[in-house]
């Protein structure tokens, strides 16, 4: 479809509108469930590196 088809049909319709309105909450949603995933795995990622520290400190410090 032409912006000259859209200008002359006064925009775009309820329904094209809904249908973009709901492909950007989708994007959204998934879009935020990557990030949210990306940052618990480097979570993890620190949680483990802490832990190792830990283990290596004790046994330091025992041994």
């Amino acid at each position: 479809m032409s912006t000259q088809d859209t200008e002359k049909s006064g925009g775009a319709s309820i329904l094209q509108k809904a249908i973009a309105a709901l492909i950007l909450i989708i994007v959204v949603v998934v879009l935020a469930k990557v990030l949210l995933s990306f940052l618990a795995g480097i979570l993890w990622l620190v949680i483990a590196v802490v832990v190792i520290g830990a283990i290596l400190w004790a046994a330091n410090t025992l041994l």
